[in-house]
């Protein structure tokens, strides 16, 4: 299995190893216009989080993954426990929850990694809000299980993925 590293300084790497795969990650109301997006443009991989959902027009297919030029298992979705405002977006905007529409769930709470790293659960509806002295942590911060298990899954990993 392989060791998922998600500092940004690999990233350049791990583009030149995978030059063919992109990967497109929303959060919030970008998984709704990446939703549109990958209609008519492709991906190797598409992750949401914490989202305001997507398209019904794509959500109403079945599979999920069927309208999105995005290879089987390719998208995946997570949102914290504690995140009311991506639900309240999807009820108020009338947009589907991928991970009720066939995208591969993943964790976003306090986990442990695969090699037993122990990683932090999202706390709140950002993308960063994690500072030295808070206990508060957003899907993009460093250390956090949803940043670990998008690098996860935007790598072609999902089954390195943290639990």
């Amino acid at each position: 299995m392989a060791e998922i590293d998600v500092r940004p300084d690999d990233a350049r790497a791990a583009t030149a190893a995978q030059s063919e795969r992109l990967s497109v990650v929303g959060f919030s109301y970008g998984s709704a216009v990446a939703g549109e997006a990958l209609k008519r443009a492709s991906a190797g991989a598409f992750v949401s989080v914490g989202s305001a959902g997507i398209p019904t027009n794509v959500a109403g297919r079945t599979p999920y993954r069927a309208p999105l030029n995005v290879p089987d298992g390719g998208v995946a979705s997570g949102q914290a426990s504690s995140d009311f405002v991506a639900t309240l977006g999807r009820l108020s905007g009338g947009r589907a929850d991928p991970s009720e529409h066939g995208a591969v769930p993943f964790s976003t709470d306090n986990a442990r990694t695969p090699d037993g790293k122990t990683t932090a659960g999202t706390t709140d509806h950002a993308a960063t809000v994690h500072a030295s002295d808070s206990t508060k942590y957003g899907y993009y911060d460093q250390g956090t299980t949803s940043l670990y298990n998008m690098a996860a899954h935007t790598m072609g990993h999902p089954e390195a993925v943290a639990k």
